[in-house]
């Protein structure tokens, strides 16, 4: 019997009402069109849901479902979009970015060859941004195993695109804050999935990704530092990493410090007990770094 995987393509959006055109377009010249597009539209206040309306209204060889929200962040539409996802594999694709015409029938071929195997979460494949020149590179055409190992011995650092078996995207909501801290890093999930289970990353160009001036790309630090209890449970997870570097673990313990702080002097995201409760002790290396912390974190606040 032949294995039939269903694809969610899965974006999220928040005011990209010019943007969702290009993306809709790419989804049309799939040469495979079996697959759902779900939008989940985070509070847009633009034309955003106009727009989609015109593509209802097409004949559409794949399923497009809308849904709308209160805004909260991209990683409270992912955590919104679980009720609505059909596919057993999802693809999470921004609003500005397109996929290349043989996409889904990529993905669909890969997750082919592991779907059976419930030890694999994730394929994984490259993008490249829209000069042509690619966001992150794997080494090797194919690697099948621990991505954690692989990224920490090959050193690879980048972009990429990233899909993910639906199950095990729905098992990891990511934590909401009562102050509704509106960045969560994605990287919180994808590392909490290799933690557990194997990939099969594939060198091979799927996305080309856009990076708008007002995007969570581009908006970096200031958005950080006013979601900081995120951000400090990526960095602590970060750094209890086995087998990263020291110079990183120094890296992710200076990061978890930092956002301390900006929780403890301008958000207040959650009170010095609850700072205790959710993270407990500090860590030797956090203790150690408190002073170098205090001193990024009043520098990146001037910038």
């Amino acid at each position: 019997m032949v294995l039939k995987i269903n694809i969610t393509v899965l974006t999220t959006t928040y005011n990209r009402a010019d943007f969702l055109q290009k993306l809709y377009d790419s989804l049309g010249n799939q040469t495979d069109q079996d697959f759902q597009w779900l939008i989940i539209d985070d509070g847009s206040t633009d034309n955003t849901f106009e727009v989609i309306e015109k593509f209802l209204t097409k004949q559409n060889d794949f399923r497009i479902n809308y849904f709308k929200k209160v805004n909260g962040g991209k990683h409270t539409a992912l955590n919104y979009a679980h009720n609505y996802i059909t596919g057993d594999v999802i693809a999470i694709v921004d609003s500005d970015d397109i996929l290349v015409p043989e996409a889904v029938s990529t993905i669909r071929q890969y997750w082919d060859s592991v779907y059976e195997n419930e030890k694999y979460a994730t394929v994984v494949f490259e993008q490249i941004n829209q000069s042509g020149v690619k966001l992150g590179q794997f080494p090797d055409k194919i690697f099948s195993g621990s991505d954690l190992d692989y990224r920490i011995k090959k050193s690879i650092v980048g972009d990429f695109a990233e899909t993910i078996r639906a199950s095990i995207f729905k098992s990891f909501p990511f934590p909401i804050y009562k102050n509704k801290e509106k960045f969560f890093p994605e990287g919180w999930l994808w590392t909490h999935v290799a933690l557990q289970y194997n990939t099969l990353n594939i060198s091979q160009t799927i996305v080309v990704g856009g990076y708008q001036e007002d995007g969570l790309t581009k908006r970096g630090r200031l958005m950080r530092l006013q979601s900081p209890v995120g951000l400090m449970k990526y960095y602590r997870l970060l750094e209890n990493v086995r087998g990263i570097s020291f110079s990183a673990k120094i890296k992710n313990a200076l990061a978890f410090n930092v956002y301390k702080l900006s929780n403890q002097k301008a958000i207040h995201t959650l009170t010095s007990d609850e700072i205790n409760i959710e993270f407990g002790n500090d860590t030797l290396t956090e203790k150690i770094l408190k002073l170098p912390a205090i001193i990024i974190y009043y520098y990146w606040k001037k910038r």
